[in-house]
């Protein structure tokens, strides 16, 4: 992206409310407003092109500079008074501010009582940093009070703070690296060695604050995660869920851990097999993102919505709610618009399975040309398995003489990306010999496919693509 289209973004950032309240707050100004008429001009647009914009406004490309960094700092002043509205974090920081001005003017019993109030709510919501600056703005007004034994007794309470912040640093660290080594999956003795750190290795109920804990639990999933050990992946994300239900002050000073938690657990409950459950989770996230009253931004509940609806279909649709997953799904992919391309090609590869399982050959055959028309290396896995799609589709067409071409193409592909792979070749195998074989016998040929898959053959592929289900019912 290039730099100037930095203002473009933030403005696409804006949800309608907030276009609205930057409108209202934009006339509270007097004089010219260019920088209201460039928000309106860049409203809608991909791109900044600077030279169309100062032939629109009338104005030497330098001056455009100046009102398109104008207009940046009116929307952030705009964006900062309406969260000071919405956000109890925001307007903690707004009251830090005043307890600062009021020392300023030596208005030294106004800050003490703003700063207080101020002070007790941020260590609720365990904001350490803030905290720090209330400590210092109270120590000072102590001082200016005469109040020594108070002023020196703050600085007790600072160390307490700065020695629970210094933890909250220190573990994630300790996160950043545990996530490298999770995405590598080669790292196996270097994870287990950070699992042996003071601060890992003694639990979260050591831990001092609820800051601390979140991230313990991120590291812990990542290592079952990245160790194989689904039962215990879903172990730590039970005991997080635990964690957060008797401390349901994390919705506000920490909602996107509670958020992730929901997701994580989700996900945790499904790979060990527990998809009504994983359902039921994945449906009450979809209420809590749909709350308005959640302080999320909207960038964020749209890409955790996108997640979560996408997730949901991928439920349901092991769940064989068919019906569900091909009504909702088109709106889901448009909203996986949002999230990373490989999420995109998972969405529309799943809703394209749906349709397999659905009989709905014709729809399954219009997806399956988009996900293998695609050319770049995204998601290489799914397109492999797109062309399995692509066989079983036409095989329940009766396109039997279409098969071994189709079979053919695909192995061409895989030898070109270098995916060779004996399991999807011994699939192929059976295809093709139904392709050739009349009814009674393609029945036979696929009863003896489903008793290899069901004593454990062709996997992960058959799980992937539901094969038994698939063929139980053409046998």
């Amino acid at each position: 992206m290039k730099k100037q289209d930095y203002i473009i973004q933030l403005i696409k950032s804006l949800e309608p409310n907030e276009r609205r309240y930057f409108r209202l707050f934009s006339s509270l100004q007097q004089g010219e407003k260019k920088y209201l008429q460039l928000f309106d001009m860049l409203e809608g647009q991909d791109e900044y092109d600077a030279t169309a914009l100062s032939k629109q406004l009338g104005m030497p490309k330098s001056r455009l500079a100046e009102v398109k960094h104008y207009l940046n700092d009116a929307i952030l002043n705009s964006l900062r008074a309406t969260n000071e509205q919405t956000t109890q974090i925001a307007a903690l920081y707004v009251a830090k501010e005043d307890a600062r001005i009021l020392l300023s003017r030596r208005l030294f019993l106004q800050s003490l009582e703003v700063s207080g109030k101020t002070a007790e709510r941020a260590r609720e919501l365990e904001q350490f940093e803030l905290l720090i600056e209330l400590l210092n703005i109270r120590h000072i007004t102590y001082y200016n009070l005469q109040l020594f034994e108070e002023s020196a007794a703050v600085y007790d309470e600072y160390k307490q703070v700065v020695e629970i912040e210094n933890e909250v640093m220190q573990i994630y660290s300790l996160k950043a690296k545990a996530s490298g080594y999770e995405v590598l999956r080669n790292k196996r003795a270097e994870f287990e060695k950070l699992c042996e750190h003071p601060l890992i290795k003694a639990g979260p109920e050591k831990l001092k604050s609820l800051r601390a804990k979140a991230v313990w639990f991120d590291i812990m999933y990542y290592y079952y995660i990245a160790s194989d050990m689904p039962q215990k992946a879903l172990e730590i994300s039970r005991r997080e869920w635990q964690c957060y239900a008797g401390n349901p002050i994390i919705k506000v000073s920490n909602g996107t851990a509670y958020i992730i938690s929901h997701t994580r657990l989700a996900y945790a409950e499904h790979t060990t097999g527990n998809n009504e459950r994983a359902l039921e989770l994945a449906e009450e996230l979809k209420r809590v993102l749909t709350d308005k009253t959640r302080e999320l931004s909207k960038a964020r509940r749209t890409t955790f919505m996108a997640y979560n609806e996408s997730f949901r279909m991928y439920v349901l649709l092991r769940l064989e709610r068919f019906a569900e997953v091909l009504r909702e799904s088109p709106a889901v992919i448009e909203l996986m618009k949002v999230r990373p391309l490989p999420e995109q090609y998972a969405s529309i590869f799943n809703y394209a399975l749906a349709l397999v399982h659905a009989s709905a050959h014709e729809k399954a055959i219009d997806e399956l040309n988009k996900l293998v028309d695609i050319n770049t290396d995204v998601r290489l896995d799914l397109q492999q398995l797109a062309r399995l799609l692509m066989v079983m589709v036409h095989l329940d067409l009766g396109n039997n003489s279409l098969i071994p071409h189709l079979i053919k193409a695909a192995r061409s592909w895989m030898k070109r990306h270098s995916y060779a792979n004996e399991t999807v070749n011994g699939l192929y195998r059976y295809f093709l010999l139904a392709s050739h074989a009349p009814a009674p016998e393609k029945r036979d040929i696929y009863g003896k496919c489903l008793a290899v898959i069901r004593k454990g053959g062709f996997q992960p592929l058959a799980g992937t693509l539901m094969l038994s289900s698939w063929l139980e019912k053409r046998t």
